[in-house]
């Protein structure tokens, strides 16, 4: 009985980190691709502010 109990709860935990583990992946993916953009749009401000300066 004690083992089919710790059985069930060792497969839950597994099941909720592994839950767990596709949201962090999915919300690091949601940052790196947020960054990316945002590294973009300064590069290309940069671009624009260097093209002022150089007339």
């Amino acid at each position: 009985m004690l083992t089919e109990i710790f059985d069930y709860y060792k497969r839950n935990i597994r099941r909720l980190n592994e839950k767990q583990l596709k949201k962090t992946l999915h919300d690091i993916n949601k940052t790196q691709r947020l960054l990316h953009v945002g590294i973009n749009e300064l590069k290309v401000k940069q671009k624009e502010e260097m093209r002022c300066l150089n007339g």
